[in-house]
This record gives C-alpha cells, sequence and structure tokens, in this order.
C-alpha cells in the first residue's frame, strides 16, 4: 500500500499526515536517482551494512541493558515496531489536537499493512503500562476502513 493508498484511509480532517515507503521500496524507487547512485557505490554500501550489521544491533544492546525496570517490558515491542516501521510501508496522521479540563487531547493513526503485528504488539504494550485508573476509556480494537480490517 502506498502513500496515495494510504491518504485516502484517512479523514478529510486531518492535520498532517507523514509517510514512509519502506526501506525496500524506497530502494527501488530511488535506484537511478543520484540518490540512489550515490547509495549504490561501494563505500556507501559498506557504511550502509556497518549500520544495519554493528550499529543498530549494538545500540539495540545499549537499550536493553539501560532500559529503566520500569520500563523493560516496552523494550522489546518498541524495537520490534521500530524493526517492522524500517522495512514497510508507514504512515503517521495527526487528526485532531485540542485541550480539556484532563489537560492535553491528540487524535492520531498509524497505519501499516505488513508488519502491523509488531505496532498491535506495541500498542497492547503501551496500554498495558498505563496504571489500570487511568487506562478506562482506552481500548484497542479492530475497525474496517474502506472494506479493509485494521487494528
Amino acid at each position: 500500500m502506498m502513500a496515495a493508498e494510504h491518504a485516502t484511509l484517512l479523514p478529510a480532517y486531518t492535520i498532517i499526515y507523514l509517510h514512509w515507503p519502506g526501506a525496500q521500496t524506497l530502494e527501488s524507487t530511488c535506484r537511478d536517482t543520484a540518490f540512489g547512485k550515490l547509495m549504490a557505490e561501494p563505500e556507501m554500501k559498506r557504511f550502509s551494512e556497518a549500520i544495519e550489521t554493528r550499529v543498530w544491533p549494538a545500540i539495540k544492546t545499549k537499550m536493553r541493558e539501560d532500559a529503566p525496570e520500569d520500563e523493560a517490558a516496552m523494550i522489546e515491542p518498541v524495537l520490534t515496531a521500530i524493526d517492522a516501521a524500517w522495512t514497510n510501508a508507514v504512515t503517521i496522521a495527526l487528526l485532531n489536537v485540542g485541550m480539556n479540563e484532563a489537560g492535553p487531547q491528540v487524535n492520531a493513526v498509524e497505519i501499516m499493512r505488513d508488519g502491523g503485528e509488531a505496532m498491535t504488539a506495541l500498542s497492547e504494550a503501551i496500554l498495558a503500562s498505563i496504571p489500570e485508573d487511568e487506562a478506562d476509556d482506552l481500548t484497542l480494537s479492530d475497525v474496517t476502513v474502506g472494506g479493509e480490517p485494521f487494528k
């Protein structure tokens, strides 16, 4: 699902949305551009490979080691969601921002066709981390938009 298809799922009152096509899609669509040719250079390929095989794993290890005890349960769902978002098309949209007596209110949506299981796991981990007395009206539910099922 490309950015235009994701955009058709958003309500007309959407304030702004950001779309990432996924690393493989970006690589294939940019192949013949100046940027694509630069990234195909041997030095850049080695640099990219080092990021993927050494730097990112080291960052993940450091995050796991340094996570405060009360946040440790969130590390794996966050890392899984980041990995899924890197490789899959993702759209994040801001739908509404407001203020009421409870404080700031933000309505947002994230759309990821493939890799959505990672985002569901992250959403469930976030909901589980909220104290029960503060999570009364927070739910994760299945919805149908444009005839397509989403969680």
